[in-house]
């Protein structure tokens, strides 16, 4: 009777366990299946294709999408979400925007009062070569806008008559959309001119003026002398 017992118990073990057995093995059989992400990373604005690259994962594990491109910031992903559970295969588009920066320009007289009349231009400087990005009009204040990423020189072609202009550019650079001066982040940038005293007009004024006047009495000299040989001649 015992060992009839036993033997039944045993049977109603192996029934209830079986199935859970089965469960475990598919389970295991599915996670073990690997899906591909075809993920395409794009410039928003150029619409041209920055990367693509294939991420092979397990059925249910995370993935991460992000990437830093230099220049670049991410804006929004087409497709999925940046994290998720993978159970299929993906056809995912990550976008990125050049970061832009906004740059100001006043300009000032020695007692803060507005300077018009000067022409600031500004120079990217890449792969040791300057190339022109925008020249500013004769007011006293001027914004620089669109800037991408990298190293500018702005450079002070023109001054009101009467003032000292720069005789170096200003070094700016720009990393991550944020404006560095002097290794200082900066919203704007204030240029003063010093005015021209009279004294400094011309630094050579009296020494030029002694030369005229002493070629003039040369001249008067060498005159009167040619004047009086003809006289003693006749």
């Amino acid at each position: 009777m015992k060992r009839r017992l036993f033997i039944m118990g045993m049977m109603l073990l192996l029934l209830f366990t079986l199935p859970v057995f089965k469960i475990k093995a598919k389970t295991t059989s599915q996670s073990n299946i690997n899906y591909k992400i075809n993920v395409t990373y794009i410039d928003q604005e150029s619409q041209k294709q920055l990367a693509h690259s294939i991420i092979k994962q397990n059925a249910n594990t995370h993935y991460n999408l992000n990437r830093s491109f230099k220049g670049y910031q991410q804006v929004k992903i087409k497709g999925d979400e940046i994290k998720g559970l993978l159970n299929q295969n993906k056809y995912i588009e990550v976008y990125y925007t050049p970061y832009r920066s906004c740059l100001t320009v006043k300009l000032k007289k020695e007692n803060n009062q507005a300077l018009k009349g000067t022409v600031m231009v500004l120079y990217k400087k890449e792969n040791g070569k300057e190339q022109i990005i925008e020249m500013s009009h004769q007011e006293s204040q001027y914004s620089f806008t669109s800037l991408k990423d990298g190293k500018y020189l702005l450079y002070q072609n023109k001054v009101p008559k009467g003032y000292i202009k720069l005789n170096k550019p200003i070094e700016i650079r720009i990393k991550k959309g944020k404006i560095y001066h002097q290794n200082k982040s900066i919203h704007q940038l204030i240029i003063k001119n010093k005015q021209i005293k009279k004294s400094q007009k011309n630094p050579h004024q009296q020494f030029y003026l002694y030369i005229i006047v002493l070629l003039i009495l040369i001249r008067v000299m060498f005159i009167l002398k040619t004047y009086y040989k003809n006289k003693q001649g006749k």
